[in-house]
Order: structure tokens, then C-alpha cells, then sequence
């Protein structure tokens, strides 16, 4: 793991602290009681991973929630990203194209490709 690497895994788990340490509001969970319209069960995984775009650009990001579908995940930087992306969580997991299908400030809402 190179230096670079071993500095943004340690701002991620210093952020992730944080997420975790941060007071809930009393009422969470109260709106996700109606049916989720979505096709399948979403997990909270909070794992941080990169996404790779246009013609080898990367972007580190942490993945919010995953299924078998997709994922939503959060990117600490503003830019602009095209469609159609990978998302890369380390080396002994393989890639998984994705579309962007939504996005709301630092978040982005991704569709897995089928193979």
C-alpha cells in the first residue's frame, strides 16, 4: 500500500469515526417503515472503495449502502462524473461497472451492469 493510499484510509476511518460518534435524531427509521420499492435488500457497509472513471481517472469514496442491484455512495469531491463508471473496492475484489442514476450533492446513487 503505498503512502498516498495509507493517508486516504486514514482520513476515511477518521471520517467514518465521526459518522459514527454523531447523535441520532429520535425519529430515525420511522420513514423507512413503509416498503422499500427496491428490487433487492440494501446493506449498510460504510467500506471505503474507488471509482474509476473516463479514461483511468480515480476518485476515492465511500460506499453508504450496497445490494445486488447497486450502491450509494458518497465522494468528498465536487466534481462532475461522467455515466458510466467502475467501482473498485481493493485489489481481491473485482470491479463492478456501474451507471450513475442519481445524484444529490456529494452522493451518488449507482446501477450495477449486468456481465
Amino acid at each position: 500500500m503505498t503512502k498516498k493510499m495509507k493517508r486516504s484510509k486514514g482520513i476515511l476511518d477518521q471520517r467514518l469515526a465521526k459518522i459514527a460518534a454523531a447523535p441520532r435524531p429520535a425519529g430515525l427509521g420511522v420513514a423507512r417503515a413503509r416498503k422499500d420499492a427496491r428490487r433487492s435488500e440494501r446493506r449498510k457497509v460504510f467500506k471505503p472503495a474507488v471509482i474509476i472513471y473516463g479514461r483511468g481517472a480515480e476518485a476515492q469514496c465511500i460506499v453508504n449502502n450496497i445490494s445486488a442491484d447497486g450502491a450509494r455512495i458518497a465522494i468528498d469531491r465536487g466534481d462532475a462524473f461522467p455515466v458510466d463508471v467502475t467501482l473498485k473496492f481493493d485489489h481481491a475484489a473485482p470491479a463492478r461497472k456501474a451507471r450513475i442514476v442519481w445524484s444529490k450533492d456529494k452522493e451518488h446513487g449507482l446501477e450495477f451492469m449486468n456481465a
